[in-house]
């Protein structure tokens, strides 16, 4: 497989339309603001499938599958991301601009292996979603969504799911003989699964490519933590890691400002309520590559982090960081938590 420039995969991301692209291979009919389909990946009774030209998503209520132009490609015609990357460039008819032979042979060779991984996460993710619709309403799970305020809208598009725990997962790799995989992604243990009674938040790549999963406890046990963030693996690498970056990208490039906030669900709260160029580091602490892998698209940023002692404390470890490498920063003060601001 040949494998597409940087520089020209950067002009295919920046030009795609995800109008144009769904609209070649589903008939789409204008709704108001939005374009609505008959879903292409389900059997429904009533057009079911949502097409967000703002945020430049697609969502599918009847398959439960949402993402961008790209994650509808790999969806709709199974095929992995630089495949997807090529027929979206051909669609927004952008030349494509090939690496060369040896350096293609390489990347085909990491592609294989990230490829065989991904497929453990995205059946992981599947059984995840899955499960989040069999609990009733009641659940504590259930109840955390609908505190923050969550529809169906915002459980699609970021894809939150429910891991029960126990051997839910273990059981299944080993039957398929991916327990060695399964423990290198940070999913099971020895003997059990990683994930114990927690809300799940996938984790994507700028491309919008699943490279690991966050859990929050729902179980109420003091000494559980509440929170579990994905473990370090040639899937997932920290500090190249954005959460939200593959929905807020284009609204970042086009703003050329982006917010950053501590939490998952502070960025789910803001993007879903029109401050889409909101990102968040997977952690406690944001690195200089994080850094410099935003400066790509701005050098312009606003720290919309928790007004506690912890919050403030991180803001100011991280503005000097942020001026020297070039950017202009401004702090948002906020009076409580981001997401509960935005709720309120």
């Amino acid at each position: 497989m040949s494998y597409i420039k940087t520089e020209c995969a950067d002009k295919i991301r920046e030009s795609a339309d995800i109008v144009k692209v769904v609209g070649r291979f589903v008939e789409l009919k204008k709704v108001g603001a939005n374009y609505k389909a008959s879903s292409p990946f389900a059997t429904d009774k009533t057009p079911s499938f949502i097409v967000s030209p703002a945020k430049q998503i697609f969502k599918c209520f009847s398959s439960g599958l949402g993402g961008d132009a790209f994650k509808f490609v790999m969806e709709h015609q199974r095929v992995n991301f630089p495949e997807a990357l090529k027929i979206v460039g051909e669609i927004m008819a952008v030349p494509i601009e090939y690496e060369n032979a040896e350096w293609a042979q390489k990347k085909a060779e990491e592609t294989t292996k990230k490829d065989a991984l991904r497929e453990i996460l995205t059946t992981a993710h599947k059984l995840y979603q899955k499960e989040l619709q069999k609990l009733p309403d009641d659940h504590p799970a259930k109840l955390e969504i609908q505190r923050r305020g969550y529809g169906k809208d915002e459980v699609i598009e970021y894809g939150i799911g429910y891991a029960p725990g126990g051997p839910f997962l273990f059981d299944r790799l080993a039957k398929a003989s991916k327990t060695r995989e399964g423990r290198k992604l940070g999913l099971i243990g020895e003997k059990a699964d990683k994930f114990w009674d927690r809300v799940i938040y996938p984790i994507h790549d700028r491309n919008g490519l699943l490279v690991g999963f966050a859990g929050r406890d729902v179980s109420g046990k003091k000494d559980s933590a509440k929170w579990i963030n994905p473990i370090e693996s040639e899937m997932y690498l920290k500090d190249k890691i954005w959460y939200g970056m593959h929905l807020a990208r284009n609204a970042i490039d086009r703003t050329w400002k982006a917010y950053l906030v501590e939490g998952y669900n502070d960025v789910i709260a803001f993007q879903s309520n029109g401050v889409m160029n909101t990102v968040a580091g997977c952690g406690t602490a944001i690195t200089e590559n994080q850094m410099l892998a935003l400066k790509k698209l701005t050098s312009h940023v606003v720290l919309a982090l928790d007004p506690d002692n912890a919050g403030i404390k991180s803001a100011l470890k991280h503005i000097p960081v942020f001026l020297k490498n070039g950017f202009r920063v401004q702090v948002l003060k906020l009076p409580v938590d981001p997401d509960d601001f935005v709720r309120d």
